[in-house]
């Protein structure tokens, strides 16, 4: 037996297109006997419902989902169907719901089905469940109906027993019979071609049988009766796995439907009060999609008025844990079924559980008179009409009764309460409706009415669609529910839970009342940081500032920043050099790979002495890249073919002072210092008759000036400072100590000017908008001198200076304990306010594959992208490309060139700059064949993107894709970080609560190890995510934690649960 309960969609809030439309939507239940009588019979119709379209559209609702209306004898109020084309006359009829459909769309026994089975009419014989009785002339067996005593009646027509597991009325449809389901299937196209949307499927659960027909066995529950539902567990008349294929029958009809037809999606809803393993089933399996969703009735099964914070945050977790996530969540307070939430958790706690269930992601459904806080109504055992209750023992009047939530809808505060115009209804209508109506509740703003109506608007906004989900129990009385989502408000409700007054402290910075509850005394718009919740209050936040409560990150402070040597990255016109129409032409490459944002080492106008580092114009970009994009910026030294040093080598005025000039000798240099690129940091200018400084190339003079607002002008997300930590230098010159660089590193001007720059670059964003323009600067310096880039107490520096530290203090030969205690004086010593990066390579570093060895690409890059906060990818590392084949007479990198040709492979960076290996083709596919800048690695025949883009997880890049789609998870995001060394094996550990907890473990040695880590608080098995190439393993595999097989230098990121 079940009944299809129609659902109509209202125009008037339809969601956006990336979400279909009940995905976010608000579900409003009416129960049409109770929900407004026009015709004053006393009982509620469709003209009625019809007539109140505006009180839905006022608060905001997406559908309106119709308690039966379909012809019946009403011996269980509508779900004794007798006709599934056909409408109840005390309803109305067909033509009364024709115009509600319209006007919503602009703004049983006595079945003739029935008849014909009981009479073994030819074709339903088994449109219904027969069976023969046992001796005695007893029932089948001994199952029971949820309406008390037995599930079977005895048809002296045709001389068997028929099953109905609710009235007797209710007899059960046999869905074995192909052609009662084709007959029922031709119902819903019968209402689908009216134009409803869809479908809510009543107790899902209770479909099919065991065919075997057993008898169920005892409960033994204490004090249930032999006529009592409860007297037995019901395996074989519940959740069969028949049941399931039906319901994903019914979802392929309405899909295929709205392929035929158009329009939205028509969708199905399923209630089952099952268990969740049984539940979830009803949304689908792997193969086959079933309910849109199943009703979820948590807050009416396993939470109460007794319940606190932490109950309420569990079964809200719990939900979206178990419920496969593909699916969409839903919540339901309460329904015809059951007591009022309003009764069963008492009127102060309303507003609270309507914020909750807004606020929580997906469909919220509610029933009428939840918005205005209706209780239960009064109804005594000889005004009852409910057959649950009637056919028990009036002792039990109150336990099994559903007539106390179905008293009519309380309208204003005229006679019965506006529900008709004064006929008796057809049960009493609850005492309280005059100070509890629409009516005066429309009258106060901070009535229920409103509350309901504030958050039906607010769950239509971007962040409550799509954002993130946090709860927190700040305490036993106190929850809190967060919402965000990048680049929208972030939303935070408050609900205290309890009548005593707790103190909420919110440890970010101040946020904004948007909604309160009914019996709030704050003011919408008003600013808080440390909140009193007198009793059983409710607060909704906005916090406007980026820093709040689990805020979405600002873009930068998750990113993987994707650094790109644009000469060697793509040669787009075959002139040998990389260029910025192959930076262009290989975007969507980009994009596929997930990164962040791109970084591009310099492409400003210059005669390439350094490649870029030595700037003629940092307004240009040098003809070798093309177009005019964004941006390493070099502020330390320029070109000296820069008009800034011609102008100050001459002595015009304005300029004398823009490079580091000094008196001596022509032959002898102020002091002893020498260059980053070998010989001495000074060269004596003829024509100025001083010598200037030069930390790296004497064609690259030190500046003393800076240029930024140009780019953010043209639209650059950032900078990267070159060599930050050589802007100044001493002022009084003096010859350095053994530590040669002591008086041009790290002065005190130096911070003062990174503290200068973060204040322009935040300025700017506050005159023209946008997300960040964020600072990160390049310094090789020791910590103490390092993390003063990040600010001081008084002033913010750059958003992240470089960490360099896997590459200055560890290497090939580094142990588990040395990446440990790396990471872990990384945080140490940064101050805690700041975000945290990790860098495995760059252009003048040898790559990663090559200091480390390729079998270790993949265990670094699951180090860098697990760790929190920012990885900085050198193009080629998703590969695991390593150093090239260059030779003296090929080399052009000035550190190489100015220094002895048996130095060369020390000093030479060309090595980590030859082209990217894009194909097997000639040149790598970094051109088409003209000769390249430097020769293209030999092993780019196996080793390139192409090769490995045809690999699923068996290939660096495969991998290096699946971990940024990890990177984005919440847990990697937000989770806490917990580092261990076992021996030779490096175990990193990422958990936030409720979500799935990351564990990385990577074998530093090339040798097999099993490792243990049942001493580290994870469960017994973990699972496979993402294997390295070497791993024999397979995702989506478990392994058992206290015994993990590793290969030499396999590594592997699992998850729990």
């Amino acid at each position: 037996m079940f009944s299809l309960f129609l659902t109509l969609l209202l125009p008037f809030s339809v969601l956006g297109s990336n979400l279909d439309w009940w995905k976010n939507a608000v579900f409003y239940q009416i129960y049409p006997r109770s929900f407004m009588d026009l015709n004053n019979d006393g009982i509620g119709d469709l003209k009625g419902i019809t007539s109140k379209l505006d009180h839905l559209v006022e608060i905001g609702v997406t559908a309106l989902w119709l308690s039966p209306i379909y012809r019946s004898p009403q011996v269980d109020h509508g779900y004794d169907i007798s006709d599934y084309r056909d409408v109840d006359p005390i309803f109305g009829n067909l033509d009364d719901f024709k115009v509600l459909l319209k006007t919503a769309k602009q703004k049983g026994d006595q079945h003739e089905w029935f008849k014909k089975s009981e009479n073994s009419e030819p074709g339903y014989e088994n449109y219904y469940v027969w069976k023969n009785g046992r001796e005695n002339n007893k029932p089948p067996n001994n199952w029971i109906s949820n309406f008390h005593g037995s599930a079977w009646k005895y048809s002296d027509i045709r001389k068997q027993w028929y099953l109905h597991q609710f009235s007797e009325g209710q007899p059960d449809l046999n869905y074995r019979d192909s052609k009662l389901v084709q007959e029922m299937k031709d119902v819903l196209t019968y209402w689908l071609d009216l134009g409803v949307d869809g479908f809510r499927v009543d107790i899902i659960s209770a479909m099919f049988e065991d065919s075997e027909f057993p008898d169920e066995p005892l409960s033994n529950i204490p004090g249930a009766s032999p006529n009592d539902y409860n007297y037995l567990v019901h395996p074989y008349t519940n959740d069969q796995p028949e049941t399931y294929d039906m319901v994903y029958q019914w979802r392929e009809l309405l899909d295929r439907y709205q392929q035929v037809h158009g329009g939205d999606a028509r969708i199905m809803m399923t209630e089952s009060y099952s268990a969740s393993e049984k539940l979830f089933g009803y949304y689908g399996n792997e193969t086959h999609n079933g309910a849109h969703f199943t009703f979820n009735f948590w807050f009416i099964t396993e939470l109460n008025r007794n319940s606190n914070a932490h109950d309420i945050k569990f079964i809200v977790d719990k939900w979206l844990r178990e419920m496969p996530s593909r699916f969409t969540p839903n919540w339901v307070l309460g329904n015809h079924d059951q007591h009022r939430v309003a009764s069963r958790y008492g009127t102060d706690r309303v507003d609270g559980l309507i914020m909750i269930a807004m606020m929580l992601p997906g469909v919220a459904v509610s029933y009428n008179g939840e918005e205005i806080g209706m209780e239960d109504g009064e109804v005594t055992w000889a005004e009852a009409e409910d057959p649950q209750a009637c056919n028990g023992l009036e002792e039990d009047f109150y336990k099994n009764s559903r007539d106390f939530q179905r008293t009519p809808f309380q309208w204003d505060n005229t006679t019965n309460a506006g529900f008709n115009a004064g006929h008796k209804p057809w049960l009493p209508v609850g005492s309280k409706y005059a100070t509890v109506n629409v009516a005066v509740e429309k009258l106060n703003k901070n009535s229920h009415y409103y509350v309901y109506k504030n958050m039906v608007e607010l769950k239509r906004t971007s962040t409550l669609k799509h954002g993130d989900l946090k709860t927190i129990a700040y305490n036993d009385n106190v929850l809190g529910v967060i919402r965000s989502l990048n680049g929208n408000p972030i939303y935070t409700l408050l609900v205290n839970l309890r009548n005593t007054n707790e103190m909420v402290k919110l440890d970010k910075d101040s946020s904004h009342v948007v909604a309160v509850a009914s019996q709030s005394m704050k003011n919408v718009g008003g600013c808080i940081k440390l909140i009193k919740l007198n009793q059983f209050y409710k607060l909704l936040l906005v916090f406007l500032l980026i820093n709040a409560v689990y805020a979405e990150l600002d873009w930068w402070q998750n990113a993987v920043v994707y650094q790109i040597y644009p000469r060697s990255f793509k040669d787009s016109d075959n002139n040998g050099t990389g260029d910025l129409g192959g930076v262009i032409e290989k975007l969507d490459y980009l994009v596929e790979t997930g990164i962040t944002a791109l970084w591009l080492s310099p492409i400003y106008k210059s005669p390439q002495v350094d490649f870029g580092y030595d700037i003629s114009d940092y307004r240009e970009i040098d003809p070798l890249f093309g177009l005019r994009v964004v941006l390493d910026f070099v502020p330390n030294h320029s070109s000296d073919l820069h008009e800034w040093f011609v102008k100050s080598e001459n002595l015009v005025p304005g300029f004398e002072d823009y490079y580091v000039w000094k008196d001596g000798d022509p032959n002898t240099p102020p002091n002893s210092w020498t260059s980053y690129f070998h010989g001495p940091a000074w060269s004596y200018s003829q024509k100025r008759k001083q010598w200037y400084l030069h930390q790296f190339a004497s064609g690259q003079p030190d500046l003393n000036y800076h240029v930024l607002t140009y780019w953010m002008d043209i639209g650059v997300d950032g900078f990267r400072i070159d060599i930050i930590s050589a802007l100044f230098e001493d002022k009084d010159f003096p010859n350095g100590p053994e530590d040669q660089f002591f008086y041009r590193n790290d002065q005190p001007e130096t911070y003062d000017m990174v503290y200068q720059w973060r204040a322009l670059l935040d300025d700017y964003q506050k005159v023209h908008g946008g997300d960040t323009r964020v600072i990160m600067t390049e310094s090789y310096s020791n910590a103490d001198k390092l993390f003063p880039y990040y600010g001081n107490a008084t002033h913010n520096g750059a958003h992240f200076t470089f960490n360099f530290w896997f590459i200055t203090q560890l290497n090939k030969d580094s142990s588990a304990n040395d990446f440990k205690s790396v990471i872990d004086k990384w945080y140490a010593e940064m101050p805690k306010k700041y975000t945290a990066n990790w860098v495995l390579g760059n252009h003048d570093q040898h790559r990663v594959a090559t200091r480390y060895g390729s079998q270790r690409v993949d265990g670094l890059n699951m180090l860098v992208m697990v760790l929190p906060g920012v990885s900085v990818t050198y193009n080629g590392e998703e590969i695991g490309m390593e150093n090239g084949e260059v030779t003296w007479s090929e080399g052009w990198d000035p550190q190489g060139c100015n220094g002895n040709p048996e130095d060369w492979d020390k000093n030479s960076r060309d090595f980590e700059r030859t082209p990217f290996h894009w194909d097997s083709s000639i040149n790598a596919g970094f051109n088409t064949g003209f000769k390249t800048w430097l020769p293209v690695s030999t092993k780019y025949k196996t080793l390139n993107l192409a090769a490995q883009q045809t690999n699923d997880l068996k290939s660096h890049y495969r991998i290096y894709q699946a971990l940024l789609k990890l990177k984005n998870t919440n847990t990697v995001k937000f989770g806490e970080l917990k580092t261990f060394a076992l021996s030779n094996i490096l175990v990193v550990i990422r958990h936030l609560a409720e979500h799935s907890s990351v564990v990385v473990i990577i074998n530093m040695v090339d040798s097999p190890a099993n490792a243990d880590l049942s001493t580290m608080g994870l469960p017994p098995l973990l699972t496979v995510k993402i294997p390295s190439v070497q791993s024999t393993k397979t995702p989506g595999s478990t392994i058992a934690t206290n015994l993990i097989p590793l290969n030499g230098y396999e590594a592997l990121v699992l998850q729990y649960p």
